[in-house]
């Protein structure tokens, strides 16, 4: 049934009327100048629900668990799925997207650790406090998810209520870290990759270093997307949703010529088919290197701070990287101060050449 609530101005005088109907815990509300508006307005629902419920096609019976078959069985997948996955779609609230999102950021990180002897995956525990970057991937997920229902006509579902602004709040993300290796922890760096027990390690991290590529993007890389005449790999979707080319300088290119595949197989490849789960042996690397406060990511600050210290531009720098905004970029903007110094030196010394 419907309930009419009146809505009063300034000096008491009803100015309009709110028609509530409240189906299976979900609402639906319409405010209008007239009465008599307001109750049309409701049959009509009414009538819709009625309709879509005697269709099957409502989403009252569809759970979070059915909608999510369509999308990747990935971890985020299951966790959404574990959270809300017996909860019918109509039912989902705001409020349980905040609760669930805000019991996810309490968690630990948690990490590949190989496969076990059936091939599943091994997940180890870190201990460490997730990122409000990993928070904000979580709630983008089920976000993608429920938009995914509400774009679909033949399920009832007309809100997304992971884009509730008032309840569902996005982390705020400091992305401004610019950690980079110095000249002798590099060589140091390399040297423990050549004596890892995994062969590619060193090709790995080089390629990170002097193409500035993702981690993503490098474990997804196949033998069959690399130009070996061009030096280049175009890359069909990154991270922002557009694509973009690698470009491999020579040092790169002779390192994968040592282990260069015909076919279109993972350069990367670990025993399962899937992308190699190197964390181990990346940890190894870095503890033997005696480097400290570094992530395999700041690889990819190395490869922007080499590039902007031996003369590239910060435009030249960002496409490179493929960053898809200039500000992202700036922060290696104070490695060009001898650059600014020259230029000024120079300039100024020919304008005032006759002082």
């Amino acid at each position: 049934m419907a309930t009419f609530i009146k809505q009063y101005d300034d000096k008491g005088k009803v100015r309009a009327y709110k028609a509530q109907i409240r189906i299976n815990g979900r609402s639906y509300n319409k405010t209008c100048v007239r009465k008599a508006a307001a109750e049309k307005w409701a049959i009509r629902k009414l009538i819709e629900l009625q309709d879509m419920g005697a269709e099957g096609q409502t989403g009252v019976d569809i759970t979070f668990s059915k909608l999510s078959k369509r999308f990747d069985d990935d971890y985020r997948t299951r966790y959404w799925v574990k959270c809300l996955g017996t909860t019918k779609l109509l039912n989902i609230t705001a409020h349980d997207i905040a609760l669930h999102l805000q019991r996810y950021e309490r968690g630990s990180v948690q990490r590949g650790n190989g496969y076990d002897d059936e091939g599943q995956r091994k997940i180890a525990d870190t201990g460490k406090r997730r990122s409000p970057a990993t928070v904000n991937a979580m709630l983008s997920s089920v976000s993608v998810m429920l938009q995914e229902a509400v774009e679909d006509m033949e399920l009832a579902i007309r809100s997304n209520p992971a884009t509730d602004k008032s309840m569902v709040k996005r982390r705020k993300v400091n992305n401004e870290r610019s950690r980079f290796l110095n000249d002798q922890e590099r060589d140091d760096l390399l040297t423990a990759c050549k004596a890892s027990t995994w062969d590619k390690l060193t090709l790995l991290v080089m390629l990170a270093i002097t193409t500035g590529a993702r981690q993503g993007e490098l474990l997804s890389l196949r033998w069959d997307q690399i130009d070996f005449n061009t030096r280049k790999a175009l890359l069909p979707t990154t991270k922002n949703g557009k694509p973009r080319v690698l470009s491999f300088p020579p040092v790169s290119m002779k390192l994968l010529n040592q282990y260069r595949e015909v076919g279109n197989g993972l350069i990367f490849s670990g025993i399962t088919g899937k992308p190699m789960v190197f964390r181990k042996h990346w940890d190894k690397a870095v503890e033997q290197a005696g480097i400290t406060d570094f992530r395999f990511h700041d690889l990819r600050h190395t490869a922007a701070s080499y590039l902007v210290q031996n003369g590239a531009s910060l435009f030249e720098t960002q496409n490179v990287l493929g960053h898809s905004s200039p500000a992202m970029t700036k922060r290696y903007a104070h490695l060009r101060t001898q650059d600014a110094e020259r230029v000024t030196d120079d300039a100024m010394s020919k304008v005032f050449s006759n002082e």
